[in-house]
């Protein structure tokens, strides 16, 4: 193999990287009253969708700096939501955990998505 050939195939694989997902889906949890509720009837109006993300670098192995990446993004889903003062919960949350891999490096991002309701009476 030529070294140009050679330089093409190194420059490739320090370049190309893969990734993994998963995703987690908790109907149970209601976030915003600590109450669990039963959705049955017309007393809630459906206000959007929130989302909360929460990243952290390993290099070489090294880092992670940051701990407890669920809880930040959920922290971040929470205060996009506008719980406070109102009559609102979030559910439907989901948890979708992406690793992207490199040769030197991995990115672990943690994302939190739900749906916000309101109650109305």
């Amino acid at each position: 193999m030529s070294p140009k050939h050679m330089l093409a195939v190194i420059a490739l694989a320090i370049l190309s990287g893969c990734g993994v997902s998963s995703n987690l889906v908790n109907h149970f949890t209601t976030y915003g009253n600590g109450t669990m509720v039963e959705l049955k009837e017309a007393n809630y109006k459906v206000v959007g969708q929130v989302t909360g993300t929460a990243s952290d670098l390993y290099v070489l192995a090294f880092g992670g700096l940051k701990t407890n990446l669920v809880e930040q993004a959920k922290q971040a889903m929470i205060k996009q939501a506008e719980l406070d003062g109102k009559a609102r919960a979030i559910i439907n949350v989901g948890m979708e955990r992406h690793n992207a891999n490199f040769i030197l490096a991995r990115k672990l991002t943690v994302t939190m998505t739900g749906t916000v309701i309101e109650f109305t009476r």
